[in-house]
């Protein structure tokens, strides 16, 4: 069950805060716990998705005013998990909103970028055993780049995303050009983040340290490696990490803080995400881990049939 549908979309949500964490904390002289909250705008996403119950979400996306931030592609991780079976749809809501929020231009392509990968990765269902044992996360970014090229709104980016998948062809050391011109840090952000999901996908550890370690935005950087991993390894390579880096937090955090780093809540969120995405959202209804089992099983990677029974829903 480590690798089914549900546990992705835990390890992608949960993956987002533990990288916003390790690379907050990374930010900070001497690796200090951090004393603030993770950002919360990706929670507000996920609430208007489940407000909406799927009807209708672009309208109410509006009402977030996202602006087209740096965080931009981060606060959309539940939409990628939501159409992630539906990539038209996703992409045409990312071009949307840019143009109703007036993004810059980077912003735009770079969470493009994100949200197209991470749906690619969940929308592989079909591995014969652990994700780690195959080197299809490289061979979905470079069918990202071929999906996303119509779409992207710099050229030049697309030379990034191939220089990017020759050094990982090569098997080279990170080394990833930016343009000078780059007006914010997410493009760097995204490019290392790639780069570390994709080059050692099998060990969380080293993709969060890596990305927190090697750019000049380690909380953007670590929260977009985290959902990445996270939708690819499921929520047994967060876990791990969390109890290891977030274990203690509560002693040294104040009591928002704490309540913020608590995995439970972001795991629950998850599972209503899940739950909406199977078409069996009730808000009515609190969801348990008694509830969500035989989801997990019955719907492992079967997103054609689901995808199915959800445009049917009433």
């Amino acid at each position: 069950m480590s690798y089914s549908l549900l546990s992705r979309f835990r390890g992608a949500i949960a993956g987002v805060v533990l990288g916003q964490y390790l690379g907050t904390r990374c930010e900070t002289e001497g690796w200090q716990r951090p004393e603030v909250a993770p950002d919360l705008r990706m929670r507000s996403l996920a609430d208007v998705l489940l407000q909406q119950d799927g009807v209708e979400v672009l309208a109410g996306l509006q009402t977030l005013a996202l602006g087209g931030v740096e965080e931009t592609a981060i606060a959309l991780v539940p939409l990628a998990l939501y159409w992630h079976d539906a990539p038209s749809a996703l992409q045409a809501s990312v071009t949307y909103l840019a143009q109703q929020g007036n993004w810059l231009d980077e912003v735009h392509d770079s969470t493009l970028i994100v949200v197209t990968y991470l749906a690619q990765l969940l929308r592989d269902g079909d591995r014969p055993g652990p994700p780690s044992l195959t080197k299809r996360p490289q061979q979905h970014l470079a069918s990202m780049v071929d999906e996303i090229r119509p779409q992207l709104c710099q050229p030049t980016i697309e030379k990034q995303l191939q220089s990017l998948l020759i050094s990982l062809q090569q098997g080279h050391s990170q080394a990833i050009a930016f343009p000078a011109s780059s007006d914010s840090g997410v493009l760097e952000a995204t490019l290392i983040a790639l780069y570390g999901m994709a080059s050692t996908p099998a060990d969380p550890g080293i993709t969060y340290r890596r990305a927190v370690q090697t750019s000049t935005s380690p909380t953007l950087t670590g929260a977009i490696a985290g959902a990445l991993s996270g939708s690819w390894n499921g929520i047994a390579g967060v876990r791990s990490l969390w109890h290891q880096h977030l274990g203690a937090s509560s002693q040294s955090a104040g009591a928002s803080s704490q309540s913020a780093y608590a995995i439970d809540p972001w795991l629950t969120l998850a599972d209503r995400l899940f739950a909406l995405w199977c078409g069996l959202y009730d808000p009515t209804h609190e969801l348990s881990l008694s509830d969500m089992a035989p989801l997990a099983i019955a719907v492992p990677s079967a997103t054609g049939l689901v995808h199915a029974a959800r445009m049917s829903k009433p």
